[in-house]
């Protein structure tokens, strides 16, 4: 699996995947949904809550 994470000029965590970057949209109880950090891209993905396995691929 090729993510890994990076941060914003203002800290703020970028999840990398497959050459796209993420922001963090919302936090779940069981994982995380990641928006696309480029507008007006619309492509989200789920994240478990311990980084290491994708709940939802991005379309």
């Amino acid at each position: 699996m090729d993510i890994y994470f990076t941060t914003t000029n203002r800290n703020a965590l970028v999840l990398n995947y497959k050459g796209f970057q993420y922001t963090l949209k919302r936090e779940h109880k069981d994982n995380n949904e990641w928006r696309c950090r480029t507008r007006p891209c619309t492509t989200s993905l789920s994240l478990s809550r311990d980084s290491k396995s994708i709940i939802r691929e991005p379309d």
